[in-house]
């Protein structure tokens, strides 16, 4: 056959076909610039040639996902979901069938618990387990979700008391506080991004321990970003963040982004990290952290407080995020909200979501209602604190705070974090 696509006659040989057959190599090569990453992962296993083609092809890819199952989803889904992770499953199935990069972190906030909740076979009413049952319970989750990712990813996985998060085009999922919501971020590896998940347990959260810990195990001085998932309660939350904060300005003179919330349970499973020092598997943690660091990470954040009671003020709040310039694209950011808030405060669905995804439409969103937050206005991007304060922050005030320890603790707010990775 000709290149035009016309059939030749006779017996003669066919040297244009004989060409397009010796570029095999640029053939595969475009080929598989439009497969999808788990299809890749098939194709990898066809031979030496496939599998050093496909690991070339994704080395260039950071393409971020997330899967949602939301308030809009949970009205129209029906019962009998086939897959063990119920609706939710079914979106995350998707989203790994067209997602061009390989997930090597995911971060999961659900409303359910156990495997029955996810299929919506009980209800909320159902009796509290044991610290024991709680942790089974929790670990089958875990392990339902990482089933459906590669064998070297990690799973965050933070039960809470609500959920939001956006559908595949970005438009908001609607906002969930009882109606078995979960919202899941799926991170690949990027250059010039770090990213480690970290276990705590509230017997290794003292002074000595934890300045150890920024000083010399684990986070860098170039971290921009703590994410913070505690469970049962601020009791030592106040200490942990006042360490934290005080380890990176006085070690390296920085003050990353520092944000979270309290959760029902919290827990962690990453099959990288079998020698983890402090693990236990017989009880849960009482903290995860999760550190972003590297040369294309920046970062901010700021807080919505009890004065933020309308969609205006908190699209105004989101604008202050905005003035700094971080790219919409090849960004995720994270929301944590008060479970005082939502549809119930501001007698209307889906305010905070829907306000941030006006202003930032090019950007995935996921979150979680607990029952603490954590955070504050943090606008310093990776910069040093004295480079931050002299160089015009957003007022006064904020430059002066810039240069002592901020409240991480807070109630009744809504925190919200942006990620941008170059």
């Amino acid at each position: 056959m000709e290149r035009d696509g016309n059939f030749q006659g006779g017996n003669s040989p066919n040297f244009s076909s004989c060409w397009i057959l010796t570029e095999s190599q640029e053939f595969i090569r475009r080929t598989f610039s439009f497969l999808p990453a788990k299809t890749l992962g098939i194709c990898s296993g066809v031979c030496k040639a496939w599998y050093a083609e496909v690991k070339r092809v994704l080395h260039h890819r950071e393409e971020i996902g997330w899967a949602t199952f939301g308030r809009i989803e949970a009205e129209e889904v029906s019962h009998g979901n086939e897959d063990q992770l119920g609706p939710f499953g079914a979106h995350l199935n998707a989203c790994l069938k067209t997602l061009g990069s390989l997930p090597r972190h995911a971060i999961v906030f659900s409303e359910c618990l156990s495997l029955e909740e996810f299929q919506e076979e009980t209800d909320f009413g159902h009796e509290e387990t044991n610290s024991s049952g709680t942790r089974k319970t929790l670990q089958k989750s875990l392990e339902a979700v990482r089933s459906k990712l590669p064998v070297e990813s990690s799973v965050v996985f933070v039960h809470s008391d609500g959920t939001m998060g956006c559908k595949p085009d970005l438009s908001p999922a609607g906002e969930t506080e009882g109606s078995w919501g979960t919202a899941c971020a799926l991170l690949p590896n990027m250059d010039g991004v770090t990213v480690e998940c970290q276990r705590h347990y509230r017997n290794k959260l003292t002074r000595s321990e934890m300045e150890a810990y920024v000083a010399r195990h684990g986070m860098p001085a170039d971290t921009k970003c703590v994410l913070v998932f505690s469970s049962g309660g601020p009791q030592r939350g106040g200490r942990f963040f006042e360490l934290l904060q005080r380890g990176f300005q006085e070690e390296f003179g920085t003050m990353p982004v520092i944000v979270g919330g309290i959760a029902r349970n919290v827990g962690m499973d990453d099959q990288t990290r079998t020698n983890e020092t402090g693990t236990n598997s017989k009880k849960l943690p009482s903290c995860l952290t999760v550190t972003f660091s590297g040369p294309n990470v920046r970062a901010a954040s700021v807080v919505l407080d009890n004065s933020v009671t309308t969609r205006d003020k908190a699209r105004s709040k989101f604008q202050e995020l905005k003035k700094l310039g971080l790219p919409g694209k090849h960004s995720l950011a994270f929301l944590f909200s008060c479970v005082g808030r939502g549809r119930h405060f501001y007698q209307a669905e889906d305010v905070e979501s829907g306000a941030f995804h006006e202003v930032f439409p090019d950007t995935p969103l996921v979150g979680f209602f607990g029952g603490g937050e954590y955070g504050c206005d943090n606008f310093t991007l990776g910069r040093s604190v004295q480079e931050s304060a002299d160089q015009g922050s957003a007022d006064l005030r904020h430059r002066n705070a810039l240069k002592k320890l901020q409240n991480l603790e807070k109630s009744f707010t809504c925190v919200v974090c942006l990620l941008s990775f170059g």
